[in-house]
């Protein structure tokens, strides 16, 4: 078999392909969960930002997207622009948190109930007409939300554990080792 990491053109380098070789099968299990909680945490706050950006700029679009037939919705987008509006204070709140603050805890945990208590509310009152003629979309909605629900608890779980961690939001963790 070739051997692509001589490749100059490829998307990681030497070292990132054999930390995603060594990621799992024997390596360090301490590093394998930093790298884990890392990619965990980014792609909770990537989704979250790509979420609310959708409710913040278009509202209306959203709500056609899911095919919502509420009335209220329609006429009124004010409520998906401010939830948007929270998604985006919650996500600044948990990034200032995870690089200032040694304890985040607590704002994570706030932050998956929120995000549970908000899922298990908006199934009757949103969702009740489009569950029974279900689509493509509202499915790929509900995963999206189930995701994140899962990435936070899991964050807040694994918080403890994860205690070397770089206090960035930004870091490449296939990139990152331990001294």
């Amino acid at each position: 078999m070739p051997d692509h990491r001589e490749d100059h053109n490829s998307l990681l380098s030497s070292e990132e392909l054999d930390a995603l070789t060594a990621f799992g099968h024997g390596g360090n299990a301490d590093q394998d969960r930093d790298r884990l909680f890392m990619l965990k945490l980014q792609l909770a706050l990537l989704l979250s930002m790509l979420s609310a950006t959708l409710m913040v700029l278009f509202p209306d679009r959203v709500v056609y997207w899911l095919q919502l037939s509420v009335s209220t919705y329609e006429a009124d987008n004010s409520m998906t622009i401010f939830r948007g509006m929270v998604v985006y204070c919650y996500a600044a709140a948990v990034m200032i948190c995870w690089t200032r603050f040694h304890k985040c805890e607590l704002l994570l945990g706030a932050a998956a109930i929120i995000a549970t208590l908000n899922f298990l509310m908006d199934l009757p009152y949103l969702w009740l007409y489009a569950l029974s003629h279900p689509s493509f979309t509202l499915i790929l909605a509900v995963l999206l939300r189930v995701f994140v629900i899962y990435l936070l608890t899991s964050l807040t779980l694994n918080l403890p554990r994860s205690t070397y961690l770089p206090r960035r939001i930004f870091i490449n963790p296939f990139q990152y080792f331990r001294h």
